[in-house]
């Protein structure tokens, strides 16, 4: 075998030992969008009692259709297993001078659980969890998320209420290591087939 073939052959391997590693390992996630389209029954219960609801951050909110932009996190292609960061975007529910935060959301595919920070007058709490997820990546209200929501407007135990259906555009990046073997064995196989078709 030619020291070029070879040489071929190691780089190629090598891309191939880098590809599995991101599929074993998982890569970053750099972006992207959650869009949750919001349950109309449980919405008209929130608004008939009186509460708004409003995005904050970069939280947008038309009609049913709430958008969070994914700011961050990790997902394991092999396991499917993601955190997915929503950093500074959320809903406030306000009623009177009552104001209610659910912020930085960060949905867990492993525990099929959104979690988030609760902010209620000066009483902030991270990683609380907000939202279940369910079949079709469908949400629904945690004992936790109703406890607050009795809390702090006085409504009845809503634990299990739909909340909305969620849908995840993400962008994934390999790492820089990752990008720089795999260019590194495409531009050696290039040089090859070049030397073959030259030869």
């Amino acid at each position: 075998m030619s020291r070029l073939k070879f040489g071929s052959t190691i780089l190629f391997s090598l891309c191939v030992f880098a590809l599995s590693a991101v599929r074993a390992e998982g890569v970053p996630i750099t972006g992207g969008l959650t869009t949750v389209n919001l349950n109309a029954g449980t919405v008209g219960a929130l608004t008939g009692a009186g509460i708004t609801i409003s995005p904050t951050g970069s939280a947008t909110l038309s009609g049913l259709t709430a958008t969070f932009p994914i700011t961050g996190g990790f997902i394991d292609f092999a396991t499917g297993a993601a955190l997915i960061a929503h950093d500074g975007s959320g809903l406030a529910l306000r009623r009177g001078a009552t104001d209610l935060r659910l912020e930085n959301f960060l949905i867990n595919t492993s525990t099929n659980l959104l979690t988030g920070r609760v902010t209620l007058g000066s009483s902030v709490t991270e990683g609380v969890p907000l939202f279940s997820i369910g079949p079709g990546l469908s949400l629904s209200l945690t004992s936790q998320a109703a406890g607050a929501l009795s809390a702090a407007f006085g409504l009845p135990n809503l634990t299990g209420a739909p909340v909305g259906t969620a849908s995840i555009q993400l962008v994934a990046v390999p790492e820089p290591g990752t990008l720089g073997l795999i260019g590194l064995g495409l531009i050696s196989m290039a040089a090859a087939a070049r030397r073959r078709l030259l030869a």
